[in-house]
């Protein structure tokens, strides 16, 4: 019997390359593996977003005009164009990513037998979210089950008619991996340069163990991402001043944007994590343990699906107070002065945790749910 193949559109507002970008990548490469499922991604904008998906050959539209909801005008001519390319490419799903593009494919998606899908990364509760609560659904999709709960949490409503799953991110997993021989314990820290990341917090930590004799020797921290926005890129000028202040610079390096984080993290032994507000999921978390390894991360958001602590990991409870910083700097140089890959109880939470990822988060089995809800639809 011939199986029925359905297309698949994915939206995303923006054009850079953060998780929920990453994730509609991934998902358009993971359905090509098989016929069911024919999928393309249409952007806002262009940038490295489009640019990814190309070098994978995934069909990748990008609106020529760039608009925003508060200028009527230019949002009207994209309304139009994007109806334009609805009927063109005659979705069987329309997968919105983030509630911007939930709202502004409102009026374009009028009168259109494809099924709507919302991807609620996160965070949630903000006054986009509460708007696109209001359009017509046919699905609703977390990336955690804390991101449910928090999401239904903050609508103003009950939902009737629409379906709700929770979708595993899936990550690369590896197999086998021949770790760099470090001379130090290498700490890294990835992710977007921003506030809310809190790598100020790390920094402090490391400033307090710089003078202590047979730690700061022997530790390094590396920290990966970009600033984007005019404040990220203040954010990372105060992180620079920081460390040159406290005199850190040789225990800091800043790696900015990464193509390779494979590379990344072979040369990785301990990732800190430490944003200061609750995150979605925690992605760059479950792909250090699909790497072997061992997380320090906080007690917040849907980072608890996968971070147990003293099981999967080292779970750093943050309470945005001065004791934040003496806690971590103590954590660390207890790390410090007996990591090794002799060390029972660490090589058991890592093994747990990539035992964990390679259960419940590998690509297949994200594809696998993915496909099975559009399925239900």
């Amino acid at each position: 019997m011939a199986i029925s193949v359905k297309n698949v559109l994915y939206i995303s507002p923006n054009s850079y390359v953060g998780g929920a970008e990453k994730f509609i990548i991934t998902a358009c490469k993971e359905h090509d593996k098989n016929t069911h499922l024919k999928s393309a991604i249409l952007f806002f904008s262009e940038g490295p977003g489009p640019q990814l998906a190309r070098s994978f050959n995934i069909k990748t539209v990008v609106l020529t005009k760039s608009f925003r909801l508060s200028k009527p005008i230019k949002y009207l001519r994209a309304a139009w164009e994007l109806r334009k390319i609805f009927k063109e490419l005659r979705p069987d799903y329309i997968h919105l990513s983030m509630p911007y593009s939930v709202i502004a494919c409102f009026i374009p998606m009028i009168g259109l037998k494809a099924k709507k899908i919302w991807f609620q990364h996160g965070p949630v509760g903000g006054r986009l979210d509460r708007i696109a609560s209001f359009i017509p659904l046919d699905a609703i999709f977390y990336n955690s089950n804390d991101t449910k709960k928090r999401h239904l949490e903050s609508v103003p409503f009950s939902y009737s008619n629409i379906k709700h799953f929770v979708i595993n991110l899936g990550v690369e997993i590896i197999e086998s991996k021949d770790k760099k021989k470090n001379s130090k314990i290498f700490f890294s820290s990835v992710g977007r340069i921003c506030k809310s990341k809190g790598q100020l917090l790390t920094l402090q930590a490391i400033s307090k163990l710089k003078d202590i004799k047979g730690i700061s020797d022997k530790i390094h921290l590396n920290i990966v991402g970009t600033a984007n926005s005019p404040s990220d890129l203040k954010y990372l000028k105060e992180l620079q001043d920081f460390c040159h202040k406290n005199i850190i610079e040789s225990l800091v390096t800043f790696l900015g944007h990464q193509d390779d984080m494979r590379s990344v993290y072979k040369s990785t032994d301990i990732l800190i994590h430490t944003p200061n507000i609750p995150e979605a999921f925690g992605l760059v978390i479950a792909e250090a343990m699909a790497n072997k390894i061992l997380v320090i991360g906080p007690d917040l958001g849907g980072v608890r699906d996968i971070l147990i602590h003293h099981k999967t990991g080292i779970v750093f409870p943050i309470t945005q107070n001065e004791d934040d910083i003496v806690h971590l700097s103590e954590l660390i140089m207890e790390i410090a002065n007996n990591f090794s890959s002799e060390n029972s109880i660490y090589q058991k939470y890592i093994n747990n945790a990539f035992d964990l990822i390679t259960s419940k988060y590998s690509l297949k089995s994200m594809n696998t749910q993915l496909e099975n809800a559009y399925d239900q639809l």
